[in-house]
């Protein structure tokens, strides 16, 4: 009762901490919306409704992210059960990936490569909303066009995040795994099972750098192999960075001074 009664005063108060904060960003924002000319009657009938949604931090309190050993997070993310899931998924979306393949010609190997590129469409939609519109309102004064807006505007704009998105997508390239090693185990029909033979099936086809590193390290146990070839694969990745990097200066634009 006691540990109970003590976590409903945590959340009290950390509420309670919450609303006024709220309540002082309220203050400094009615401050500055009335140093901007507008009127209270306008403030009141736009932010008079709003108010915290304090539920948000609780759910994020509660991800086992934030509650578990760092060993734990690191089996749920490499366990067995991750593997085993995605061959199962990948077997009972077959059929589907038949019929895309055979309707627009992706191949499945593909779609299974674009999985996860939301997060790097979020960050590019948040660097094109970033964008100064004083820009865009400049270039249309000037006679630019959209594609000239989107070419001389748009693109020098959000080229540092295109350099952030070409170094990441190069260190993922070399280090596809999981896509690899699930499509062969399901190409092979091992659904719930893996076998030494699924690797690399059909043909060695799917055998891709990471996966030998796999083979050499955890199936046939030759650890000095492995981790020699892990920091070849190391070297290999700092040094298409540094060149990738290197090279920028020519493409990106950064709006700080001095760069």
């Amino acid at each position: 009762m006691l540990a109970a009664a003590a976590a409903t005063w945590s959340a009290t108060a950390r509420a309670q901490a919450s609303k006024s904060s709220f309540d002082q960003w309220v203050a400094a924002f009615r401050a500055r919306a009335r140093a901007r000319g507008i009127s209270d009657a306008t403030y009141t009938r736009v932010m008079g409704n709003i108010k915290p949604d304090t539920t948000v931090f609780e759910l994020i309190r509660s991800q086992p992210e934030f509650n578990e050993q760092l060993w734990q997070y690191l089996n749920r993310r490499v366990s067995d059960w991750r593997i085993t899931t995605g061959k199962e998924k990948a077997k009972e979306y077959a059929p589907l990936f038949a019929r895309i393949e055979k309707d627009y010609g992706v191949d499945r190997g593909i779609m299974l490569g674009l999985w996860g590129i939301g997060n790097l469409m979020i960050i590019f939609l948040a660097a094109v909303i970033d964008v100064p519109t004083h820009l865009y309102e400049s270039s249309e004064l000037d006679g630019a066009g959209a594609w000239q807006r989107f070419r001389y505007v748009t693109l020098p704009s959000i080229s540092p995040v295109i350099l952030f998105a070409a170094v990441i997508g190069v260190i993922d390239s070399l280090q596809y795994f999981t896509q690899a090693y699930v499509a062969a185990g399901v190409a092979q029909g091992q659904a719930a099972s893996e076998s030494a033979t699924s690797l690399g099936y059909p043909e060695d086809s799917t055998l891709f750098y990471p996966v030998l590193i796999y083979q050499q390290g955890f199936r046939y146990f030759n650890m000095g192999y492995a981790s020699a070839m892990a920091m070849l694969l190391l070297a290999v990745a700092f040094g298409l960075t540094f060149l990738i990097v290197r090279n920028s200066r020519r493409f990106v634009h950064y709006q700080a001074p001095g760069r």
